[in-house]
């Protein structure tokens, strides 16, 4: 002052944080029923520092209805798989915390899918994907490569007999490639011509 006296005094300010910025960050933009989808989430405060606190994510399929909810921890990582069967359509992540929201678009993709099973000497063949099954559905025995094909609609069931497809009958090592399941020594009856399939032993008079 003017009589040459001095002070000193320290003021220490406690800056409140203030959630400014929630960002949602997804693994992948398209997903396939069965995959898992994962979003990294992080609430920030003005200086772009992390706020640690809880926050509500949220999963709606295209007609806007909830699929799943949680409550998860800022700054960790949500993790949902995609139900098998989903149809194709464009679904929404979103996250919500002290007024601020996020939301991002994620795409179910088209599977093709077949899930193949061995019982006796027949194939059953169900379609387990999200979309109608029209290919060729491929079969290999013994290395030789055989097939049908397939018009099979979203979750039906079909039989399919070997000797329909190795005829000459015999022992197979099977391979299915569109499932990867694989059958060794495999008893395969000879297919029955058309007279012993309609009339039964065919003699001479």
């Amino acid at each position: 002052d003017a009589e040459g006296n001095y002070g000193e005094k320290i003021i220490n300010l406690e800056v409140i944080a203030m959630p400014t910025s929630l960002t949602l960050t997804l693994n992948t933009a398209n997903a396939a029923p069965t995959e898992i989808v994962t979003a990294a989430i992080n609430l920030l405060d003005q200086a772009g520092d992390p706020i640690d606190t809880s926050v509500e994510v949220k999963v709606t399929d295209n007609k806007n209805k909830i699929i799943n909810t949680q409550t998860i921890k800022a700054g960790t990582t949500y993790s949902y798989t995609i139900p098998e069967g989903t149809m194709p359509a464009d679904w929404k992540i979103k996250t919500e915390a002290y007024g601020l929201t996020n939301e991002v678009l994620i795409r179910i993709k088209e599977q093709q899918k077949l899930n193949v099973e061995l019982k006796g000497e027949k194939l059953f063949i169900n379609n387990t994907g999200n979309v109608p099954y029209n290919s060729f559905f491929e079969v290999i025995g013994n290395n030789i490569k055989t097939g049908k094909q397939l018009k099979l609609k979203i979750g039906k069931t079909m039989e399919l007999p070997l000797n329909s497809l190795f005829k000459d009958g015999g022992t197979y090592n099977l391979e299915i490639p569109i499932d990867g399941k694989k059958y060794e020594n495999v008893k395969v009856s000879k297919a029955k011509g058309f007279f012993g399939t309609i009339t039964g032993t065919v003699t001479a008079n």
